[in-house]
C-alpha cells in the first residue's frame, strides 16, 4: 500500500497536467486567456520572467562593469549597478540601447515590406 500511494499520486498528476494541456490546445487562440497563454508555454519548458517578478533595480550589493563605447573617441567607463533577482543586466543596459539611431518608424516598416514581412501600424 505504501508504495502504491506515490504511484497513484503520481499518475494522477500527470493525467491532470495532460487534461489541462489537452484542453488549451483544444482552444482556438483568440480564445486563451494571458494566463493560459503563460501556462501552454510552461508546460513545454519555456522559462517566462514577467517583468513584475523582477526586484527592481537598487535592491541588492552594487557590482561593477565597464561601458566600452562603440565610438572610439570615447573613453571607457567604470560603472556600478545594484543587483537583481534575475539578470540585471538588461535593466540596467536597455537605456543605453534606446537610441533611435536616426531611424523613423516608416522607414523600418518600408524596410520590413521590402524584406516581405507583414507590417502594419495598427497596434
Amino acid at each position: 500500500r505504501r508504495l502504491l500511494a506515490p504511484i497513484l499520486a503520481t499518475a494522477s498528476a500527470v493525467f491532470s497536467s495532460a487534461m489541462a494541456t489537452t484542453s488549451i490546445d483544444e482552444k482556438p487562440e483568440e480564445e486563451l486567456t494571458n494566463e493560459e497563454r503563460l501556462d501552454w508555454l510552461r508546460a513545454r519548458g519555456v522559462i517566462v520572467e514577467e517583468p513584475a517578478s523582477k526586484r527592481p533595480i537598487g535592491s541588492g550589493a552594487p557590482f561593477k562593469f565597464v561601458r566600452i563605447p562603440a565610438d572610439e573617441s570615447l573613453s571607457c567607463e567604470e560603472r556600478a549597478a545594484a543587483k537583481s533577482a534575475g539578470d540585471a543586466l538588461p535593466l540596467v543596459l536597455g537605456p543605453e540601447f534606446a537610441g533611435d539611431a536616426g531611424v523613423t518608424d516608416e522607414q523600418l516598416m518600408a524596410q520590413a515590406a521590402q524584406m516581405g514581412q507583414a507590417v502594419s501600424s495598427d497596434a
